[in-house]
């Protein structure tokens, strides 16, 4: 049997060991609150994750085109831009 090899893990940048302190904190709430794993808390994770989608995306847009100059003020306004062209398009209910 071979032993697990620890120290790729953790990877350049400690990523592995990110990964499964997320997963084992993910099952430690998950076991003291087993509301935990329902659709209502996916749903908040996935909108709470939204503003970063669109700063990637706008990351993404800057370096695909060629300029890769990744000013944060740059992806900031055409993140805004993005999100608010995006949702006053969408009809209010």
């Amino acid at each position: 049997m071979r032993s697990i090899p620890w120290n790729r893990l953790r990877g350049r940048n400690n990523e592995g060991v990110l990964v499964l302190s997320i997963i084992a904190f993910s099952i430690a709430v998950g076991i003291s609150t087993p509301s935990f794993w329902g659709w209502p808390t996916l749903l908040d994770l996935g909108t709470n994750s939204l503003i970063n989608l669109v700063f990637a995306m706008g990351v993404l847009l800057v370096i695909v085109s060629g300029g890769i100059d990744v000013s944060f003020m740059a992806i900031g306004i055409f993140s805004g831009y993005a999100t608010t062209q995006s949702s006053a398009s969408r009809p209010r209910r």
